[in-house]
């Protein structure tokens, strides 16, 4: 059975060098926190901290003098189940490494399901925390989290290729962070190649998803999906590479979208960014240090599609194609919201630079589309700029 914590004492201290493997301790290979007990791990450069009375907050202590952070290799299941903790003393899971980010241990090191797990059904998730943990090589998502009622926090947490999806939030009313640690310094980091990085789905009003302070890298993968989000989600620095699909995709949603960080998107299979289907409460904000960076497309850089809510980029766009797409650069069709642009930069296809209108008399844009900075187009085969049947109000 998998290891319980028990509620003996506040903090459940772990040795340095400790490793848990499914062969010597079968019983201790995976865990789930108990109510406001707080398990860490010992480590170089991690530091857990503590309230005392008289002292104030202070570093807990070394036990040992060892190196590497406690380990967990080759669960059998999930490899870490989150409880709720309470308002006055969060649950806590931290300074641990799950699987091996060794290069030839590591793929076959990691949890047989998913890293780490919470689920708010029945009763509700919320008032956990984990820091300065790595999860490497999960069979399944990274961080799957279901139905959050609550805050919960990860700072400091390293996703590492899993099978499955980087970090994987489904429904719920609560609030999650990803993001940097303040005591180690350490970002948020999720790196990916196989399936989406990142993938936000069915979230209700009042929650959030904040991955402020994070970094997104994906290889080959399927990039980043946020789908029916009736709250906020923020999303920092973000680079996908000879993506397997969309790049980023952003549908049918009335909640607020927002990406703060530098966008880079290099040679992916199908559209660089999607968004479509947004209903007319929500809004896609790409703020001014979003800069938007796509090359070597194979489809469209950016598609607006079928949106009543409002899209900006705040940052300027840049969309390059050496391999003569036949789609547009950039391309605004039956929609009612508006779509807003500082200064776009379009170099090279085998279409046209921005389209808008024409996909159908029916399907005209009823919106607007503002680009209000410099506009430059060049090397591409089509039109720099066409608008077909259409009634959209367009400025440049």
């Amino acid at each position: 059975a998998p290891y319980i914590a028990q509620a003996g004492g506040d903090i459940i201290f772990v040795h340095a060098n400790s490793v848990y493997d499914s062969i010597n301790f079968p019983a201790d290979n995976s865990v789930t926190l108990t109510p406001s007990i707080r398990i860490l791990g010992e480590g170089s450069g991690v530091e857990h901290r503590i309230a005392v009375t008289s002292l104030g907050v202070i570093p807990v202590p070394r036990a040992t003098t060892f190196v590497n952070r406690p380990t967990f290799l080759n669960s059998p299941g999930d490899a870490v189940t989150l409880v709720s903790g309470s308002t006055a003393v969060a649950s806590e899971f931290s300074g641990f490494v799950i699987g091996s980010s060794d290069p030839l241990l590591g793929p076959t090191s990691g949890p047989v399901g998913n890293g780490i797990v919470g689920n708010g059904l029945p009763g509700g998730l919320a008032n956990v925390v984990v820091t300065q943990t790595d999860i490497n090589f999960a069979g399944g998502d990274g961080i799957l989290m279901s139905n959050v009622t609550g805050p919960v926090t990860f700072r400091g947490v390293r996703i590492n290729d899993p099978t499955g999806v980087g970090l994987h939030v489904t429904g719920g009313t609560g609030g999650i962070t990803f993001g940097d640690d303040f005591v180690s310094g350490d970002q948020g980091e999720i790196v990916n190649s196989g399936d989406y990085a990142l993938l936000i789905e069915n979230t209700l009003n009042g929650s959030f998803v904040n991955l402020t302070d994070s970094t997104i890298t994906d290889t080959a993968g399927n990039g980043i999906l946020i789908d029916n989000v009736a709250g906020t989600v923020t999303v920092d620095e973000t680079t996908i590479n000879d993506g397997l699909i969309t790049g980023i995709e952003v549908r049918s949603s009335t909640g607020s979208i927002n990406f703060r960080g530098p966008i880079n998107i290099d040679n992916p299979t199908n559209d660089a960014i999607f968004i479509h289907d947004m209903l007319g409460a929500s809004t896609t904000s790409f703020t001014q240090n979003a800069i938007v960076n796509i090359t070597d497309r194979n489809a469209r850089g950016i598609y607006l599609l079928t949106n009543a809510g409002l899209v900006q980029f705040g940052g300027a766009v840049s969309i390059a194609d050496t391999a003569g797409s036949p789609d547009a650069a950039l391309e605004y069709q039956d929609s009612s919201g508006n779509a807003s642009f500082q200064n776009i930069t379009i170099n090279g296809g085998g279409g046209d630079g921005i389209v808008i209108g024409g996909i159908a008399p029916l399907l005209d844009n009823s919106g607007r589309f503002n680009a209000t900075g410099v506009t430059t187009i060049s090397n591409v085969a089509g039109n720099g700029i066409l608008i077909t049947d259409d009634d959209a109000d367009v400025s440049f």
